[in-house]
């Protein structure tokens, strides 16, 4: 693991946060960006953005359980 917390650590991996929260960022700003673009279709891109999203979402928690150390 590149960023993860050490065992039995208090603090989280800081620079591995910020890094999840610029991906969230940036997934959400890249998603935005297409369904402007695609204004003939944004009912597609809107599908395939929320489809995006969710898979993301489900990958950023366990790798947030990762970087912070708190694993369930």
């Amino acid at each position: 693991m590149l960023f993860r917390a050490e065992t039995g650590a208090v603090r989280p991996n800081v620079f591995g946060v910020r890094c999840l929260y610029a991906i969230i960022a940036l997934s959400l700003a890249l998603g935005c960006f297409w369904i402007y673009r695609l204004k003939g279709l944004r009912w597609l891109a809107v599908s395939l953005v929320v489809l995006q999203e969710a898979l993301l979402s489900g990958t950023l928690f366990i790798a947030g359980m990762s970087v912070t150390g708190d694993w369930i």
